[in-house]
């Protein structure tokens, strides 16, 4: 199944420590995805994963 939702989570104020090094892995917007995840898994547990492309995006350091 193709992704239905795609969330880009853009961050861009000040400092934020050492960047990771792909935007699949999840840093400061971890505790948001967690609680977009139970709701959308409830009731369909393993549906976040495969509805959902989320990514981060830094460009402070640009």
């Amino acid at each position: 199944m193709a992704k239905q939702i795609a969330v880009a989570v853009i961050h861009g104020i000040g400092s934020f420590g050492k960047r990771p090094g792909n935007s699949a892995t999840l840093s400061f917007s971890k505790d948001l995805a967690r609680l977009v995840r139970t709701r959308i898994d409830r009731g369909n547990a393993g549906q976040f994963a495969s509805r959902v492309a989320w990514r981060e995006i830094f460009y402070s350091d640009i």
